[in-house]
Protein backbone atom coordinates (compact mmCIF):
# COMPACT_ATOMS: atom_id res chain seq x y z
CA UNK A 1 0.00 0.00 0.00
CA UNK A 2 1.64 3.63 -0.96
CA UNK A 3 1.09 6.05 1.81
CA UNK A 4 2.71 9.65 1.49
CA UNK A 5 3.78 11.19 5.12
CA UNK A 6 4.25 14.75 5.78
CA UNK A 7 7.81 15.55 7.52
CA UNK A 8 11.06 17.55 7.58
CA UNK A 9 14.61 17.09 6.77
CA UNK A 10 16.79 16.65 9.33
CA UNK A 11 20.18 17.11 7.91
CA UNK A 12 20.70 20.58 8.43
CA UNK A 13 19.21 23.63 9.96
CA UNK A 14 16.69 24.41 7.18
CA UNK A 15 14.63 21.90 8.36
CA UNK A 16 12.77 21.79 5.06
CA UNK A 17 9.31 20.50 4.46
CA UNK A 18 8.93 17.22 2.71
CA UNK A 19 6.75 14.87 1.93
CA UNK A 20 7.45 10.95 1.88
CA UNK A 21 6.52 8.43 -0.35
CA UNK A 22 6.38 5.09 1.52
CA UNK A 23 5.34 1.64 -0.38
CA UNK A 24 4.73 -1.51 1.92
CA UNK A 25 6.78 0.22 4.68
CA UNK A 26 9.51 1.23 2.42
CA UNK A 27 10.63 4.62 1.23
CA UNK A 28 10.55 5.22 -1.96
CA UNK A 29 10.76 9.05 -3.00
CA UNK A 30 11.00 12.51 -0.96
CA UNK A 31 10.30 15.47 -2.35
CA UNK A 32 9.84 19.02 -1.22
CA UNK A 33 6.47 19.92 0.75
CA UNK A 34 4.72 22.71 -1.27
CA UNK A 35 2.92 23.15 1.74
CA UNK A 36 5.52 23.99 4.49
CA UNK A 37 5.18 27.87 4.95
CA UNK A 38 8.75 28.25 5.21
CA UNK A 39 10.52 25.80 2.69
CA UNK A 40 7.64 26.25 0.16
CA UNK A 41 8.47 22.80 -1.89
CA UNK A 42 11.93 23.64 -1.73
CA UNK A 43 14.34 20.69 -0.53
CA UNK A 44 18.02 20.23 -1.51
CA UNK A 45 19.32 17.44 -3.34
CA UNK A 46 20.72 16.13 -0.11
CA UNK A 47 17.10 16.11 1.27
CA UNK A 48 15.32 14.61 -2.19
CA UNK A 49 18.15 11.79 -1.70
CA UNK A 50 17.16 10.87 1.24
CA UNK A 51 14.63 7.90 0.05
CA UNK A 52 17.95 6.20 -1.56
CA UNK A 53 20.28 5.84 1.74
CA UNK A 54 17.11 5.09 4.14
CA UNK A 55 16.85 1.97 3.45
CA UNK A 56 19.98 1.08 2.55
CA UNK A 57 22.60 -1.15 3.64
CA UNK A 58 23.48 0.43 7.19
CA UNK A 59 23.80 -0.73 10.60
CA UNK A 60 20.76 -1.58 12.65
CA UNK A 61 22.84 -2.54 15.93
CA UNK A 62 26.22 -2.43 17.57
CA UNK A 63 29.48 -4.03 15.76
CA UNK A 64 32.68 -4.49 16.81
CA UNK A 65 35.65 -4.90 14.17
CA UNK A 66 38.13 -7.12 15.02
CA UNK A 67 40.88 -7.17 12.26
CA UNK A 68 39.49 -7.49 9.29
CA UNK A 69 35.88 -8.58 10.52
CA UNK A 70 33.21 -7.15 11.94
CA UNK A 71 30.44 -9.02 14.77
CA UNK A 72 27.25 -7.72 15.53
CA UNK A 73 27.43 -7.17 19.51
CA UNK A 74 25.01 -5.94 22.13
CA UNK A 75 24.54 -2.29 23.10
CA UNK A 76 26.43 -3.05 25.90
CA UNK A 77 29.19 -4.87 25.03
CA UNK A 78 29.73 -1.62 21.54
CA UNK A 79 29.60 1.18 24.32
CA UNK A 80 32.53 -0.97 26.44
CA UNK A 81 34.16 -1.23 23.18
CA UNK A 82 34.60 2.12 22.07
CA UNK A 83 35.42 3.24 25.49
CA UNK A 84 38.40 1.06 25.85
CA UNK A 85 39.58 2.06 22.69
CA UNK A 86 38.39 5.29 22.81
CA UNK A 87 40.66 5.28 26.34
CA UNK A 88 43.95 3.63 25.00
CA UNK A 89 43.75 6.68 22.53
CA UNK A 90 44.02 9.10 25.81
CA UNK A 91 45.89 7.20 27.37
CA UNK A 92 48.68 7.04 24.59
CA UNK A 93 48.95 10.37 23.43
CA UNK A 94 47.02 12.42 26.11
CA UNK A 95 42.92 14.10 25.57
CA UNK A 96 44.29 16.61 23.58
CA UNK A 97 44.09 13.99 20.72
CA UNK A 98 40.52 13.55 21.14
CA UNK A 99 38.21 16.16 20.05
CA UNK A 100 34.02 16.21 19.45
CA UNK A 101 32.39 17.51 16.13
CA UNK A 102 28.88 18.60 15.91
CA UNK A 103 27.19 18.98 12.14
CA UNK A 104 24.46 21.30 11.38
CA UNK A 105 22.22 19.60 12.79
CA UNK A 106 24.34 19.01 16.10
CA UNK A 107 23.32 22.35 17.19
CA UNK A 108 19.97 21.73 17.00
CA UNK A 109 19.89 18.83 19.81
CA UNK A 110 20.18 20.17 22.67
CA UNK A 111 20.08 16.80 23.83
CA UNK A 112 22.95 15.74 21.82
CA UNK A 113 25.08 19.18 22.68
CA UNK A 114 24.52 18.20 26.09
CA UNK A 115 25.87 14.72 25.50
CA UNK A 116 28.94 15.80 23.99
CA UNK A 117 29.84 18.57 26.42
CA UNK A 118 29.28 16.03 29.41
CA UNK A 119 31.79 13.47 27.22
CA UNK A 120 34.25 16.44 26.75
CA UNK A 121 34.34 17.30 30.49
CA UNK A 122 34.77 13.11 31.55
CA UNK A 123 37.60 12.63 29.46
CA UNK A 124 39.08 16.11 29.54
CA UNK A 125 38.64 17.03 25.95
CA UNK A 126 38.97 20.67 25.24
CA UNK A 127 38.88 20.37 21.03
CA UNK A 128 35.73 21.31 19.63
CA UNK A 129 35.02 21.32 16.06
CA UNK A 130 32.07 21.99 13.64
CA UNK A 131 30.79 22.76 10.54
CA UNK A 132 32.08 26.19 11.02
CA UNK A 133 35.51 24.90 11.67
CA UNK A 134 36.28 23.05 8.65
Amino acid sequence: MITEQRSFCRICLATCGIVVTVDDGRVVSVRGDADDPVSQGYVCPKGRGLAAVHDDDRLTGAVVRQGHDVRAVSIDEGIDDAAARLQAVIDTYGPGSVATFMGSGGFSDPMGTWAASQLKRALGITQTYSTSTV
